[in-house]
């Protein structure tokens, strides 16, 4: 948890995993980051099975069960003088089994600035739409590169709030749209919905490099800040950039 009050804060290379698998009735998020503060960046971490067990797991009786529970919590309320988060850099990373919230949400408040680049999401939330859900107020928010497999319905959620300047370009959505709700006045550009073939090497076994024909391959834009993978190798390998958060050696 990375509150306001801090600046700076980098989280790199983490393996966050099974948070918040426990009975609670808490309204509180079970996330496995929360970040409220500006100028944070998140690369190279795994995080995976995220939330709260379900009534009837574990005998539990549980409420808030399908949208409290994130694998990072993007908050951008401020408190007085104290700034909320903004110019959060989310890139490189991987999720799976977010099954009781969201990927990442960026909710609530005022959050401009976002990166979310190279990043590969995996396996619905069967009670909601997205792996993303965009629900506060931003400017110059960008969501590039990235690859959603199975989403429910569509990738990137539009709650609530207004986007100046947005943009959400050449990401890869598998078995679904790339966005549901009010989108009004972001444009999509260059991004590929609901495509089938083999996409990664070994799905079943978690293995989320890509395959060798893999459409993400070389199908990315050119964004120089971003020089190595989820592993550590350079990017580019080949004559573009690879979709998700692996970069496939030749």
């Amino acid at each position: 948890e990375v509150y306001n009050g801090g600046h700076d804060s980098e989280i790199v290379a983490n393996n966050i995993h099974d948070i918040g698998k426990m009975c609670t009735n808490t309204s509180n998020g079970e996330v496995g980051i929360f970040v409220q503060q500006p100028r944070v960046l998140v690369e190279a971490n795994l995080i995976h099975d995220i939330g709260r067990f379900l009534s009837g797991e574990n005998g539990c009786s549980t409420t808030y069960q399908a949208s409290r529970d994130h694998g990072i919590y993007v908050d951008g309320n401020a408190e007085g003088s104290i700034p909320g988060a903004s110019s959060i850099t989310i890139q490189n990373n991987v999720f799976y089994n977010t099954k009781r919230g969201w990927a990442i949400q960026i909710y609530p408040g005022n959050v401009s600035r976002t990166k979310i680049y190279h990043n590969t999401f995996a396996f619905e939330n069967p009670y909601q739409t997205g792996h993303i859900l965009m629900g506060a107020n931003g400017s110059d928010n960008e969501v590039k590169n990235n690859i959603f497999y199975d989403p429910k319905t569509a990738a990137i959620y539009f709650y609530t709030g207004t986007q100046t300047n947005m943009v959400v370009a050449n990401n890869l959505t598998f078995g679904g749209t790339i966005s549901s709700g009010n989108a009004s006045g972001v444009p999509f550009t260059g991004n590929i919905n609901d495509l089938g073939g083999l996409l990664f090497q070994n799905i079943g076994l978690l293995d989320f490099h890509l395959a060798l024909l893999s459409p993400a391959h070389d199908a990315g834009l050119n964004i120089p800040s971003v020089t190595k993978d989820f592993d550590g190798i350079a990017r580019p390998q080949g004559a573009g950039y690879d979709l998700g958060a692996h970069e496939l050696v030749p």
